[in-house]
C-alpha cells in the first residue's frame, strides 16, 4: 500500500520525549513502580543508527512514606533496522550514571550515585516524514539492582 507521502526520515538531529512507568530501587532493596519521564537529544547518522543523550527522572514513595527520586544521565546507541509499512522496530544499548535521592531512610544513607547500563527494544509508528510515536521497554542495571522502564512518547527527526 503506497503511503501517499514521503516515508519517515531519521537522518540528522533528533529529539524525543517519553512518559510512562519505571521500577525504581530503594536503598532498602525494594523495587516498585513510579512515574518516569525521559528526554533525549542526539543525531541519527543514517536512517537506522542514532546516538542519543538521555536524561530520565522518576520518583515513588518508599517503604517509610518518604520520597525516592531517581535521575539518570545516559548516552545511548539506537538501531532501528526493521520496517513493515509505517511500523519500525529496533533496540538500544546505553551507559551512564544513575543518582538516587531518598527521604526518611532509617539508619541508612539514602543518597547514592552509580554507573548505569541499559538495553531494550523500541517500536515506532511514523506519523509523517519527521514525526513518530515511539514505545520503549528496557532493562536497567544501577544501584546493584535490575530495574525496568516502560515508556511511550513522540520522536522528532
Amino acid at each position: 500500500v503506497p503511503l501517499e507521502r514521503a516515508p519517515l526520515w531519521r537522518t540528522g538531529p533528533s529529539l524525543s520525549m517519553y512518559a510512562g512507568t519505571g521500577l525504581l530501587s530503594s536503598v532498602d532493596g525494594t523495587v516498585a513502580a513510579g512515574p518516569a519521564f525521559t528526554i533525549q537529544a542526539g543525531f541519527y547518522l543514517n536512517q537506522h543508527i542514532g546516538i542519543m543523550g538521555d536524561i530520565m527522572f522518576g520518583w515513588r514513595e518508599n517503604e517509610v512514606g518518604g520520597t525516592l527520586f531517581e535521575s539518570r544521565y545516559m548516552l545511548e546507541l539506537q538501531a532501528m533496522p526493521l520496517q513493515l509499512g509505517i511500523v519500525h522496530a529496533g533496540g538500544y544499548v546505553g551507559g551512564g550514571w544513575a543518582y538516587r535521592f531518598e527521604d526518611q531512610v532509617r539508619d541508612r544513607i539514602g543518597n547514592s550515585g552509580t554507573g548505569a547500563y541499559t538495553a531494550g527494544g523500541m517500536l515506532q509508528r511514523d506519523i509523517n516524514t519527521r514525526l513518530a510515536l515511539t514505545a520503549r521497554a528496557g532493562v536497567l542495571k544501577a544501584h546493584d539492582e535490575r530495574m525496568v522502564d516502560l515508556l511511550f512518547g513522540l520522536s522528532v527527526y
